[in-house]
């Protein structure tokens, strides 16, 4: 690798050395740029124009890069192709800086840990799987759902271990080093799952006991339903954790403790099955709407749609389970006026599983908390059409349904009734939740007022008929003259940029008031 001294290229390489097996979008200004082999890979996978950099220490450095703007869409592409982007974000304000902006790694995306709405798909499960070897041909299996929060921990025998894999096509496998060439996993090595590998000691005992203790904050793993033979399930369960505080370093308050799956509950189906029953995918490839999933599945939230997905794939195999289930069923056949009821009522809640995910993980939009609010509005109803249900399973879930009114009073309260799509927009919370934002905002409305009405008063007082009051991100608010009228220019007015064609002043009450406009932005 070509070596650049500059101070942006010393930050780049501090970041990457970080980082290897990621290719680095490293924020410059409006873009992210990919610099040395990854912009060269980079640019074959994302059919980027590859440059290079042209000044000074950096000359010749490979360059590729995207729009900030469209960062979402170029992830997309490289989650589908297994890959692993760290993102580098300015962490500074570039007008606050002493020298060049600082900059960090905020997340670091992996096609097993992603997140984001437009790289998940609304009705299947997108699962991290970690595996440790148990001995005595066994496996232990902890399974995650980052997006939902759910993990599970397992203990599969290796004849299975494919079938598993199969009927939960992870994006992406967790294994120690010993693992990587592990006999029975060759198969997966051929396989399209992209494969992470870190250090055996990430998975040994003590460690993930550690790691577990701390991140669901216990002082023993009981709870959680471990037994002492599960030494192997604690193993990889503590290893998930611990991968994705390095992936995460914000926090994944939304984890939920793994609970532990025991053999005799469902069926477990190989891959031959599966395909000849055609449950998920018809035979014919390329075909669409032909699997029985696409049959069943009227689920009315997506929720619904990756739970009835888990049912097909998991056949139960326990009469009193399945016949507990059948009963539910038939009661919603059997009462069109319950199952109209409910449906409507589930039509107007969102995703509150991912939603979750979301909120754990800082990433909630104030359109999510709109979201939140219209899907906690329905909560009560349906309840309440559970609790007019006969059938005890049916009666159960509404009797557990928790409605958390207090939360939605906060966000009917708190939050604007059509918010806007960041928090950087503003007008999120509504007027009259918080006196100090209420005078905040008369302070902008008012100076935007002023700022408005200054543009009229300037030209009466130095008959400048064409000055102009505007704005910019770089010299803030300004006065500006045209060269054949410099000569009316009062001796108040500071010169502030000088154009081709014109110059641009500031005076001290503009001054004044543009600091109050910025401070209450802020």
């Amino acid at each position: 690798m070509a070596s650049a001294d500059t101070p942006l290229m010393r930050q780049w390489r501090e970041a990457k050395a970080q980082h290897r097996d990621s290719l680095l979008f490293f924020r410059v200004g409006d873009f992210y740029e990919l610099f040395h082999g990854d912009a060269e890979e980079g640019a074959r996978l994302l059919g980027l124009t590859l440059t290079s950099r042209n000044n000074g220490a950096a000359a010749g450095v490979p360059l590729a890069g995207i729009p900030a703007k469209a960062l979402d869409e170029y992830l997309s592409k490289l989650v589908k192709l297994g890959r692993r982007v760290a993102i580098c974000d300015q962490v500074e304000d570039s007008s606050e800086a002493k020298g060049v902006v600082r900059r960090e790694v905020t997340e670091v995306i992996t096609p097993g840990t992603v997140l984001a709405d437009s790289l998940l798909v609304q009705h299947r499960n997108n699962f991290l799987v970690a595996l440790v070897d148990a001995g005595m041909d066994h496996f232990g299996m902890a399974v995650l759902d980052v997006s939902t929060g759910e993990m599970s921990a397992q203990l599969v025998p290796t004849s299975e271990l494919r079938a598993e894999l199969g009927r939960l096509e992870p994006s992406e496998l967790l294994l120690p080093y010993s693992l990587e060439t592990s006999d029975e996993l060759t198969w997966a090595a051929g396989t399209s799952i992209p494969r992470t590998l870190r250090e055996d000691w990430m998975f040994e005992a003590d460690v993930s006991t550690d790691a577990l203790l701390d991140s669901f904050g216990v002082h023993s793993l009981d709870g959680f339903g471990f037994q002492s033979e599960d030494q192997s399930l604690v193993r990889v369960s503590g290893a998930l954790v611990q991968y994705l505080k390095t992936i995460r370093p914000g926090g994944m308050s939304h984890l939920k403790p793994p609970w532990i799956r025991r053999p005799g509950k469902i069926m477990l189906l190989d891959e031959m099955t599966r395909r000849n029953l055609e449950l998920i995918e018809p035979l014919r490839t390329g075909e669409e709407g032909g699997a029985l999933i696409d049959v069943l599945d009227l689920a009315t939230t997506p929720m619904g749609g990756r739970l009835l997905r888990r049912w097909v794939l998991e056949p139960l195999i326990r009469a009193e389970e399945i016949w507990a289930r059948q009963s539910a069923v038939e009661e919603f056949v059997e009462r069109p006026d319950l199952r109209k009821r409910i449906r409507e009522a589930l039509s107007g809640v969102t995703d509150l599983e991912r939603m979750a995910g979301k909120v754990g993980t800082m990433r909630v939009t104030p359109r999510d908390l709109a979201g939140l609010r219209r899907s906690l509005e329905q909560l009560p109803e349906i309840r309440a059409a559970g609790l007019e249900a006969k059938d005890p399973l049916i009666r159960g879930s509404a009797v557990d349904n928790d409605c958390l009114e207090d939360v939605f009073t906060l966000l009917k309260r708190a939050i604007s009734d059509d918010p806007p799509a960041t928090l950087q927009e503003g007008g999120v919370v509504k007027k009259g939740w918080s006196e100090d934002l209420d005078e905040l905002r008369v302070v902008r409305d008012g100076a935007r007022d002023f700022i408005a009405s200054l543009q009229v008063r300037e030209r009466e007082r130095t008959g400048v008929a064409s000055l102009k009051v505007g704005f910019n991100k770089v010299f803030g608010y300004y006065l500006e003259v045209t060269r054949a009228n410099l000569g009316k220019v009062p001796t108040d007015y500071v010169r502030k940029q000088t154009l081709a064609n014109a110059e641009r002043y500031f005076t001290p009450e503009l001054k004044e008031w543009e600091e109050k406009v910025f401070g209450a932005e802020d």
